[in-house]
């Protein structure tokens, strides 16, 4: 498996649980760590693991120590990529039909057939499905330009119409 190379940053924060502790922080001037869990709703163990990976980009800092307490703030601010598991789409907003190719509208129009294959949460999972696309992908001759922070959710498979 290859190594995924980029800005360290974006790569952080391409985390949706990182994003969100970014955004969160970068609207205080600081933070605890016990607000920081409440607000994001995730293990103290997860917790670390998070600012650990944003406070080595260099994004967030523990900037001071009071008791046990530690305080967290922002020590860059930048633009925290969009990803789809931060921007839910509602029902008022169908932007993604514009992202349907037109050749898999003309392949349902013709009779063609959808089967979706979810991939399970789990990072191996993940990394397998994007390894089998791009290997498909290589063998058809396609280049998908899948970016790094690209994680499928599923695969779907659309057949020709009879």
């Amino acid at each position: 498996m290859t190594k995924i190379r980029g800005d360290p940053k974006q790569i952080a924060l391409a985390h949706p649980t990182r994003a969100a502790m970014y955004s969160i922080l970068c609207a205080k001037e600081e933070m605890a760590t016990v607000e920081l869990e409440k607000e994001i709703k995730v293990t103290r163990y997860h917790l670390y693991h998070h600012l650990k990976q944003l406070q080595e980009a260099g994004l967030v800092e523990n900037h001071r120590d009071q008791g046990r307490a530690k305080f967290w703030k922002v020590t860059e601010k930048i633009e925290v990529p969009k990803t789809s598991s931060s921007d839910p789409i509602s029902s008022s907003d169908a932007s993604w039909v514009n992202q349907i190719p037109s050749e898999i509208i003309t392949l349902l129009e013709g009779g063609g057939e959808l089967r979706f294959i979810p991939i399970s949460s789990s990072a191996v999972d993940a990394i397998n499905a994007k390894n089998a696309i791009n290997a498909i992908a290589k063998e058809f001759g396609i280049d998908l330009g899948l970016p790094f922070t690209f994680v499928p959710g599923g695969i779907i498979v659309v057949s020709k119409g009879r």
